[in-house]
């Protein structure tokens, strides 16, 4: 199924971007309320967990001792979640300036263009 997308991806990009614009649009419109409700709901459970008796229930064999401390834990999901901007938005950015360039009077995809692939906000 998935090379099929990608022969019809190849073969007709127009048609493939007309249609996955009007399945975000159909999805967007009709189920987006859902999406939000659960990802909020989602949130709200974890939190009232964690928060709850429940939270204290450890998850290892008894007596066992965590592999990693309290903060190197922490630190861990948090250099995670930094470092993935810079993989993230090293790529995303110049795409994006060089798709949609800021600069004035620049057509995308122009010579111009790529002068705004060294432009970063």
């Amino acid at each position: 199924m998935l090379i099929a997308f990608v022969r019809l991806g190849l073969v007709r990009p127009t048609e493939l971007e007309a249609g996955a614009q009007q399945a975000l649009a159909f999805v967007t419109t009709h189920f987006g309320w859902l999406y939000l409700f659960a990802t909020t709901g989602f949130l709200v459970f974890c939190i009232s967990a964690a928060l709850s008796d429940d939270g204290r229930i450890r998850l290892d064999a008894d007596g066992e001792v965590p592999e990693f401390s309290y903060p190197t834990w922490l630190g861990m999901i948090f250099s995670a979640g930094m470092g993935i901007g810079p993989v993230f938005w090293g790529v995303a950015e110049p795409l994006t300036h060089y798709m949609d360039p800021p600069l004035e009077r620049a057509e995308p995809r122009t010579p111009i263009s790529r002068q705004s692939l060294g432009i970063q906000s």
